[in-house]
């Protein structure tokens, strides 16, 4: 048996009107909407404005006081290497970038003994390093020699005795060689050791960590447990317990929202067809995960909308 629906249109014009599905009183409607109580449901009328109080603050680690300028720097830094690991070809920046900083304290009469002292012999030197050859001090000794002395930082203790080196030289030699250490310190760590980042989980391969915003009513804390890299976004996060107090900072802010639309869509108007890209009702045969999202999708989905608000980076 094969139905087949008949119109009862006759004229064209009252076939169009047919289409159109008109609304013969707008204003009727809505106004027995509003006699029901229908505004009050959840899945009411579309919102045209929206207050907001907010209040915003900066994300730090948890049970740290200074800001985070970045999220990613702090969680995933790569370590700095050693000078012992270091190739040659480095090495020699670092040899000629020292000998840069003897000339700008107008001590080049220095840099013969600082070669002898610390010759620069890498084996198999090939044509680049060559050039080289003793020309620079080993980075390699030169910092070992003068780590212990002047720290890390090249903001402790004195420069130490070195075999050769003229009294007359010797306090331009020393600012040379903090403004190296000073230097340096951005380029390789002071020792060998584990240089992963704190957040790092070396058995499940992934990172770990928590980051706190103080507000008014107390902190919020951000758990990431499971953070692969890549970029800190919003889905990042589990939230920790919520603050009990009351929310006494920020300022009301009066926003226009925006409806939410995302491919598979149901489209809200007559006789529109979906984008044939997406196959929401291709979910419900996966699993009832996927029933419950795609009923989910099609029925609500034009009762969700997007308030934006603009807040300062970081």
């Amino acid at each position: 048996m094969r139905l087949t629906p008949e119109s009862v249109a006759v004229t064209p014009d009252d076939q169009r009107d047919s289409l159109a599905a008109p609304a013969r009183d707008p204003l009727w409607m809505l106004a027995r909407q509003w006699q029901t109580r229908e505004f009050v449901a959840d899945d009411a009328g579309t919102p045209v404005q929206v207050t907001i109080a907010h209040e915003t603050a900066s994300l730090r680690p948890a049970g740290g006081q200074a800001p985070l300028a970045a999220v990613e720097p702090a969680v995933e830094p790569e370590p700095l290497p050693t000078v012992e690991e270091l190739g040659y070809l480095p090495l020699a920046e670092l040899g000629v970038d020292f000998g840069r900083r003897l000339r700008d304290e107008a001590v080049t009469a220095a840099r013969t003994v600082l070669n002898d002292a610390f010759p620069f012999e890498p084996a198999d030197a090939g044509p680049k390093l060559s050039l080289y050859l003793r020309r620079i001090p080993d980075p390699r000794q030169l910092y070992r020699f003068l780590l212990p002395h002047l720290g890390a930082a090249g903001d402790t203790g004195s420069l130490p005795a070195i075999a050769g080196l003229d009294v007359g030289l010797r306090p331009g030699v020393e600012r040379a060689c903090r403004a190296w250490l000073r230097w340096l310190r951005t380029r390789v760590r002071p020792a060998a050791g584990a240089g992963a980042p704190a957040a790092w989980d070396g058995q499940r391969l992934e990172y770990r960590f928590r980051l706190s915003a103080p507000l008014s009513r107390g902190p919020v804390e951000l758990v990431a447990d499971e953070y692969h890299g890549g970029g800190v976004d919003w889905y990042t996060f589990d939230s920790g317990p919520a603050p009990t107090g009351t929310l006494t900072g920020g300022t009301p802010v009066t926003v226009r929202p925006a409806p939410v639309s995302y491919p598979g869509m149901p489209r809200p108007r007559f006789w529109e067809l979906e984008d044939g890209d997406v196959n929401l009702d291709a979910l419900r045969a996966t699993d009832p995960a996927g029933a419950a999202l795609a009923s989910f999708a099609q029925l609500y989905s034009n009762d969700w909308f997007m308030v934006p608000l603009s807040v300062a980076p970081g």
